[in-house]
């Protein structure tokens, strides 16, 4: 498999995943406490927006952008990444200043190494 389609498929999964997870804190949402820092649940809730648009909404824009052989690929690519790597880098600010859980990070981490690896080879 090329690596333009591993990143059309990959990314493809990652808006599914991600959308998924979302549907998970709504239908469930004593799952929320998995990944809340302590005394502040408003904080995860605040994410769904940016979550959406720039996660959700890049990984579809990429993967059928890479799907297609289109050179905007790339560049959603890398706005996915951007997105991702902000989160991730928020949550470990979580983790530090607010003892929040390892969960987010955990879990945000090697999402986006693997959207890096994409966005580069896109």
């Amino acid at each position: 498999m090329n690596s333009r389609r591993l990143a059309a498929w990959y990314l493809g999964l990652q808006a599914a995943l991600v959308c998924l997870w979302w549907g998970m804190l709504v239908v469930a949402p004593a799952t929320r406490t998995w990944f809340e820092p302590p005394n502040r649940p408003e904080v995860l809730l605040a994410f769904w927006l940016p979550d959406a648009l720039l996660i959700c909404g890049g990984s579809i824009v990429a993967s059928l952008a890479a799907a297609r052989g289109s050179h905007r690929a790339a560049a959603a690519a890398w706005v996915t990444l951007g997105g991702l790597a902000y989160a991730t880098l928020y949550c470990v600010g979580l983790v530090i200043h607010a003892h929040g859980p390892w969960l987010p990070v955990i879990t945000m981490a090697p999402a986006c190494a693997v959207t890096a690896y994409c966005a580069a080879r896109l």
